[in-house]
């Protein structure tokens, strides 16, 4: 599925890496295990929130070796948080922030 990249999306624990809205993430809970509710800070939110979210293996698609067990929370969106990118062991995000975009690559030797 598509997702937003969104560097406010985080957890106190740093275990939220991909947010989905009601209708995604209830097919995607079958496949997800578990369960729990946790704290959730967004952009806009002045405060955590409790939210409903489940274990499960995330990967990007055409990103070769970047599947990683996290934590998939229903948000009301489709994002791809901080926090899946730290886990993202052996990878690199390059910013380029004169062209506005963002590339994630494996690391150079």
């Amino acid at each position: 599925m598509d997702a937003l990249i969104d560097t406010g999306m985080t957890s106190p624990d740093c275990l939220i890496g991909v947010g989905l809205d009601g209708e995604n993430f209830n097919e995607a809970a079958t496949s997800l295990r578990g369960f729990r509710r946790t704290e959730m800070y967004g952009v806009g939110y002045e405060a955590t929130r409790l939210v409903v979210v489940g274990l499960g293996r995330v990967s990007i698609e055409g990103l070769g070796g970047s599947e990683i067990d996290t934590y998939v929370a229903e948000v009301g969106d489709n994002l791809l948080g901080v926090c899946y990118f730290q886990r993202l062991a052996g990878f690199e995000v390059v910013w380029d922030l004169n062209g506005g975009e963002m590339t994630i690559r494996k690391k150079l030797p």
